[in-house]
């Protein structure tokens, strides 16, 4: 079974509690079908690993990440760039040796214009483990910048063909006014020399500030118009890749937070259900027993999956029993994420299948 049909979506997620209790509790079907694209968040653990230069933390951090998802995943330092004194080469080198121990699966990521430094510690993980890389084109890339005329001088320096590298276009957040996916993959000569190629951005919003309390949708373009891409045949495999329920540009935290109003995300076929309620640290309102409320409503919407569905599905159902304050907004981050990857894993899975037969019998394979 080769990639494309094995892993064709590539979620983006930035590495937290949630996101590693959603890849732990994948269900067997999902995880051959995900393989995610780990972004490293610029944390003071992190920051303190980094300025220690402690190998130990680094490789911790590696076995966790493999341990959660059991198959080949790619890791993105690019977060943490701005915040670490220590240049890539460094840090590469030193997941490098678990790496190799531990014969993981790991596709390190180069971006379009790397640092010298950058190019020499990605060179090193992948000469030495052989998993090839993945190159994230960004925006400003895409649709700015003459890189189809860079890419040559970036692959000689590495070392690599396309056929040792998975293409991410990142178009960050899912605007309207973006060119169609048929459109914008015509830009991109000989799409099928590449090992693989995703179409990557985010349909959901940075914010619910704008989203009502109570019940609301918000549609899942990102999703829907992949499809679409898929059903007309670009001409290429195109994996889907998506933020799942965060927005689509980072945005670090600084300080304490104290406003955050009580909110379940929850994937449905072509949209998000929102099950919103008021700020939890309103000390004249519930607080943080509304999760539990707002569980509760879920469940009992035709729209809920199940608790069997998912362990983001358990976790709802468990906590809409519940009249005490419990949870907090990692919990029901994780729960939303967890529903999303085996939704989406699934819906995509089964648009990459369809298509795939489709191409064998009309002989396109």
């Amino acid at each position: 079974m080769d990639l494309i049909e094995r892993f064709p979506y590539r979620p983006v997620l930035r590495w937290k509690g949630a996101e590693k209790w959603a890849l732990e509790t994948l269900p067997a079907d999902v995880r051959d079908t995900v393989h995610p694209i780990i972004e490293l968040r610029p944390t003071s653990k992190w920051r303190s690993a980094a300025a220690t230069r402690n190998v130990a933390a680094f490789e911790s951090l590696v076995l966790a990440i493999n341990s959660a998802v059991r198959g080949p995943f790619t890791l993105d330092l690019g977060l943490t760039a701005p915040y670490s004194s220590l240049d890539p080469h460094a840090v590469w080198g030193m997941i490098l040796g678990v790496v190799r121990r531990e014969n993981i699966p790991l596709v390190p990521t180069i971006c379009m214009r790397p640092s010298p430094s950058h190019v020499d510690g990605i060179k090193r993980v992948a000469d030495a483990v052989q998993t090839g890389v993945c190159l994230r084109l960004k925006p400003l890339d895409v649709f700015s910048r003459p890189f189809l005329e860079e890419l040559p001088k970036l692959l000689g320096t590495l070392g690599m063909n396309k056929n040792s590298v998975d293409l991410v276009v990142d178009l960050e957040i899912f605007d309207s006014s973006q060119p169609p996916l048929q459109a914008l993959m015509e830009a991109f000569p000989s799409l099928e020399s590449w090992r693989t190629v995703t179409v990557l951005r985010g349909a959901f919003p940075d914010s619910l500030q704008d989203s009502p309390i109570g019940t609301s949708t918000i549609k899942r373009a990102d999703f829907v118009s992949w499809r679409t891409a898929f059903a007309t045949q670009i001409g290429v495999s195109l994996m889907f890749g998506d933020y799942a329920v965060q927005g689509g540009i980072y945005r670090p935290i600084s300080g304490p937070i104290n406003r955050m109003a009580a909110n379940i995300r929850y994937a449905i076929p072509e949209k998000w259900l929102i099950c919103k309620g008021e700020d939890v640290f309103d000390e004249s309102g519930p607080g943080f027993r509304q999760w539990p409320a707002l569980a509760q409503l879920l469940v009992e919407r035709k729209e809920f999956s199940g608790s069997s569905f998912s362990a983001g599905d358990e976790f709802i159902a468990q906590h809409s029993l519940a009249f005490e304050p419990t949870g907090d907004a990692k919990g029901w981050i994780g729960a939303g994420l967890s529903h999303h990857l085996v939704l989406t894993g699934r819906q995509v899975a089964s648009v990459a299948g369809a298509s795939r037969l489709l191409a064998t019998k009309t002989g396109r394979v």
